[in-house]
């Protein structure tokens, strides 16, 4: 839920679905699958969910990265806009955990800015507490980054972390 949160009042490219949708998110290539890890009937809405946001397909499984973010280094030299969780994907415990490589490598790849985007308050939301207004959610979007490339991609993703860290107090 973090993401579509943050991207609502970011402004449309049209109104055809995945167009309509100014954030591309990346999504496991298995969500992709109509049968996939979630109970029926969440795994059909969780396929199409994914096909009509416009998300990004990436496959976490071989270790190499640039085939499992190939999809998103084209994305991002399409211009397109691309979310990704610097921790390799949302938090299991509610608190922020080691960054990742693959928010340094899109960035060496693209020359892209990472904008680091701070968000508390979501960590074991239900969706009706969401829709009752029973939890705030604070978002803080920090100034973009311009310049990974001299780290390596491990120092480059725990700069991203600090930043978010950052945002977060």
């Amino acid at each position: 839920i973090d993401g579509p949160i943050s991207a609502a009042s970011m402004p449309r490219r049209s109104f055809y679905p995945s167009g309509f949708f100014p954030i591309r998110f990346l999504a496991l290539r298995q969500y992709y699958n109509w049968i996939n890890p979630f109970p029926i009937p969440l795994n059909f809405l969780t396929a199409g969910y994914v096909r009509i946001n416009g998300s990004i397909p990436i496959d976490r499984t071989g270790g190499d990265l640039f085939k499992a973010l190939v999809n998103a280094v084209e994305a991002l030299k399409n211009r397109d806009k691309v979310w990704i969780y610097p921790e390799g994907r949302r938090t299991q415990d509610g608190n922020l955990q080691p960054g990742k490589r693959g928010v340094a490598f899109l960035h060496q790849q693209t020359r892209a800015p990472v904008v680091p985007v701070g968000i508390s308050g979501s960590f074991k939301m239900s969706f009706l507490g969401f829709l009752l207004g029973k939890h705030k959610i604070r978002i803080k979007i920090g100034k973009p980054i311009y310049n990974l490339n001299n780290a390596s991609l491990e120092k480059g993703a725990e700069k991203v972390i600090q930043e978010i860290g950052e945002l977060m107090v």
